[in-house]
């Protein structure tokens, strides 16, 4: 009987041996060679001779694909093997809820009301098919409301109530409002997470779109002096005076900069805020506008694009590339998608994905450094084709 204990105990042994290293080689030797030496088809490769107008449609169809999905493209963890892919299966900020619900998806709903109230109205309808099961039959989010990056849905509730005057997504966008004034400090500063110390450019790039764009289609001034208030106080903390590059955060005791100053995605969200506001009153901030336009200019990667870290990396990203982009398009009113769209085009797979974004960044000098597809990035390159 004891003879036959310990046969079973060694099989057992031996399977799981066998399953261990089985799971070794799925997760940590085959996705490091994937990542390696597999090719992704590029658009390039599938139509040798591109027309520009096809390729526009198809960009938007696999937004259209992304924004109808239950998962999330954009890479939220970097591979760091199994262990810790088992630990992060198990974590609240891998779960479907907090990604489907986060800004990825937020500023991809946005980019595709945006596009399709200029220039396709009648699919406006699907994007409104894809909000609608985000509320209820009053308005009140089907999610936990409990990050600042949800308020991005607001903007596109906005487009919405603008297009139907249905009042679920007014009372919708509301309700964002009030959670933003319930975040804000006794100075009337907002930070990224409740009670947090280091105020992050993240953060600016989360509210003030949707402050400003509530302010204009409600007539709310409040909502407007909340959102430059933010800015004003990131400029006067959080910017160099020189080069006119925002830091990742400041510490809001200290007043120290903290973090990147020259984390391309930040400068994204910093910049987007700036031109918010700025575009509600283009007296505002030209000289801030102006710098930043002159220092990004001057740290274009190799290919006339922008890197992860620009001026300090030549590898593409997408979610860099295409937010900066957006932006200097948004204030120059002479700018054409013809001179962007050709640049990124061997990025662009072959059903018209943006590839090539780095993933979502887990803290303040805690960037990610793998990269894939991306939400945020076929947003804004949506976006850009909107103009």
């Amino acid at each position: 009987m004891k003879g036959k204990t310990k046969q079973i105990l060694l099989y057992t042994i031996f399977g799981l041996s066998i399953v261990l290293n089985l799971v070794f080689l799925r997760y940590d030797v085959f996705e490091f060679l994937k990542s390696r030496f597999v090719d992704e088809t590029l658009y390039i490769d599938k139509h040798s001779d591109v027309d520009f107008c096809k390729l526009k449609e198809d960009i938007v169809t696999a937004g259209f694909r992304m924004g109808k999905s239950d998962q999330l493209e954009m890479v939220w963890n970097d591979d760091a093997g199994v262990t810790r892919r088992i630990v992060n299966f198990y974590s609240k900020r891998n779960s479907v809820e907090e990604k489907k619900y986060n800004y990825p998806k937020a500023y991809l709903l946005y980019a595709l009301a945006m596009y399709c109230r200029k220039n396709d109205p009648d699919r406006l309808v699907e994007v409104k098919e894809i909000f609608d099961s985000y509320i209820d039959d009053y308005g009140n989010p089907n999610f936990e409301l409990n990050k600042l990056d949800q308020v991005v849905f607001g903007m596109t509730s906005l487009v919405l109530y603008e297009t139907y005057k249905d009042e679920r997504y007014l009372h919708f966008s509301q309700g964002l409002f009030n959670f933003v004034k319930q975040h804000m400090d006794e100075n009337g500063i907002i930070a990224y997470r409740k009670g947090q110390k280091t105020i992050l450019n993240d953060a600016l790039g989360m509210i003030v779109p949707f402050l400003t764009m509530y302010s204009k289609v409600t007539n709310d001034t409040t909502s407007y002096r909340i959102a430059k208030k933010q800015i004003d106080q990131y400029i006067k903390f959080g910017v160099d005076e020189a080069t006119y590059l925002p830091s990742h955060a400041y510490n809001l005791e200290s007043k120290v900069q903290v973090g990147s100053s020259n984390w391309g995605r930040g400068i994204g969200w910093y910049y987007l805020s700036l031109s918010s506001i700025h575009d509600m009153d283009r007296s505002l901030y030209q000289t801030e506008i102006f710098g930043l336009s002159k220092t990004i200019g001057l740290l274009k990667n190799s290919e006339g694009l922008w890197s992860q870290y620009p001026g300090s990396s030549d590898r593409f990203d997408a979610s860099t590339t295409t937010m900066l982009a957006y932006c200097e398009f948004l204030l120059n009113d002479n700018m054409s998608t013809e001179t962007i769209l050709p640049k990124i085009l061997k990025y662009i797979s072959d059903d018209g994905d943006v590839l090539d974004s780095s993933g979502d960044t887990y803290a303040v000098n805690e960037y990610s450094r793998t990269f894939g597809r991306s939400e945020l990035s076929q947003a804004f390159l949506i976006l850009l084709l909107s103009f």
